[in-house]
């Protein structure tokens, strides 16, 4: 992964990736993404007012189709899309690749339909801090995105002396070629185009086999072009098997012109018998083809018998679960009927108690009601006892006066009795 300039994804010479539509494109997309409903005439008028907050896009050059469940980490397929480069004295060291490849459109049975041939320019992806500015934040875009440039969709019918279906470039109005954002993981496979020059062959194509893939726009001289069938990497089975020799020879071959040429010279019976090997090794593709479903779905069968197994022993783990939940629930339930059985027993003795301790103050209220009562009797009565007592008194206090009075009375007539009679003795 490098971080590449977004003049330089545009640029059109060897060091430049030639994505010459690149930011228009972009931002096409980003209007379409988080503006789903909006009229296709109207993509490019608001295109023009979106701004991209950045001038860098991290760019990947190579892609590889693996499956680590099946094959390991064996490669399987792969395509590339990188400019030349070359060292400081101008003298290439790499030259410029830009595959083509096979793009799923959409689900279905007829993948001359459904699928697309294109040509990749850049595989990129939008830089995650700025994504916040461009889509929703709730709706966020594929992870990896491809610039591609469209080849014509596929003809109902394939050429009738080779049996393959023949594609050229797409062309807008505008002369340039049309081109489109999509996401990564649409690309099926990659594709390999046979050029059909028309004619004499150009004097600097050799015997070399050539790629479409290869070729940079300035060399790309043909309008033309065949799409391989030869290859195991069809879109029925993409990325399972390899090719074997006698495709590959034929493969080899057909990249080569001259050889292609004395093909087509060859008489009808050549013809027929090529095009009945040619269906042979169709159907022992499809053959294969169909025992690798079958060892697939005969996995798929096992491993849905293994899961049946674990889901019945979950079954049965959650059935005892739910009877052990249950049983004690039903043990909660009579510690339950017990706590409220002593609550009941604990209520009624405090009602007993209650009642016993009014019974009990009932009868001290009796009690204090009684003692109350004889102690009133028993004040009137010490009351009566004192004013009898006091009259007593009264009359002992009388008495005793009365009783002086008289004593003194008595002293007094003794004393003049005695005084009379001390007189009458002396006198």
């Amino acid at each position: 992964m490098r971080r590449v300039p977004l003049s330089r994804l545009e640029d059109t010479r060897s060091n430049g990736y030639c994505a010459v539509q690149f930011t228009h494109v972009l931002k096409q997309f980003l209007v379409q993404y988080r503006y789903p409903n909006i009229p296709i005439n109207q993509i490019d008028k608001w295109a023009r007012f979106v701004v991209l907050p950045f001038s860098l896009l991290p760019v990947w050059h190579k892609l590889k189709f693996v499956n680590t469940e099946l094959f390991s980490k064996k490669t399987l397929d792969s395509f590339s899309a990188h400019p030349s480069s070359s060292k400081r004295s101008n003298k290439s060291i790499k030259p410029s690749r830009f595959n083509t490849v096979l793009v799923r459109l959409k689900q279905g049975n007829d993948w001359t339909k459904d699928m697309r041939v294109g040509r990749v320019r850049v595989i990129f992806s939008l830089p995650s801090d700025k994504l916040d500015t461009l889509v929703p934040s709730d709706i966020p875009p594929p992870q990896h995105l491809t610039y591609i440039e469209w080849f014509t969709k596929f003809v109902a019918h394939p050429e009738p002396y080779s049996g393959l279906y023949r594609v050229r470039r797409d062309v807008g109005a505008d002369g340039l070629y049309t081109a489109s954002i999509i996401a990564l993981d649409s690309i099926v496979c990659s594709a390999h185009l046979f050029p059909q020059w028309g004619g004499s062959v150009p004097p600097e194509w050799t015997n070399i086999p050539i790629r479409v893939s290869t070729l940079p726009n300035r060399r790309l001289k043909c309008s033309d072009f065949d799409m391989s069938t030869f290859t195991k990497r069809k879109p029925e089975v993409p990325y399972i098997f390899k090719r074997e020799p006698y495709f590959k020879t034929h493969w080899t071959m057909l990249k080569c012109p001259a050889c292609f040429t004395s093909r087509m010279a060859l008489d009808n019976e050549a013809l027929k018998v090529i095009r009945l090997e040619a269906q042979m090794k169709r159907l022992q593709e499809d053959c294969a083809t169909k025992e690798f479903d079958l060892r697939q779905t005969q996995k798929a069968i096992e491993d849905f018998k293994m899961r049946m197994q674990d889901w019945e022993q979950q079954d049965q783990d959650l059935k005892e679960h739910e009877i052990a939940l249950k049983e004690r629930e039903l043990s909660l339930y009579q510690r339950e009927v017990l706590l409220w059985e002593s609550k009941a027993d604990l209520a009624r003795r405090e009602r007993q108690d209650a009642d016993a301790l009014y019974e009990r103050w009932k009868r001290t209220r009796d009690y204090h009601i009684t003692a109350i009562e004889s102690e009133k009797r028993m004040r009137a009565e010490i009351k009566d006892e004192r004013k009898r007592l006091e009259e007593y008194e009264k009359e002992v206090v009388r008495r005793e006066k009365k009783n002086a009075k008289k004593l003194e009375e008595f002293n007094d007539l003794h004393s003049l009795e005695a005084h009379r009679i001390i007189a009458a003795a002396t006198g």
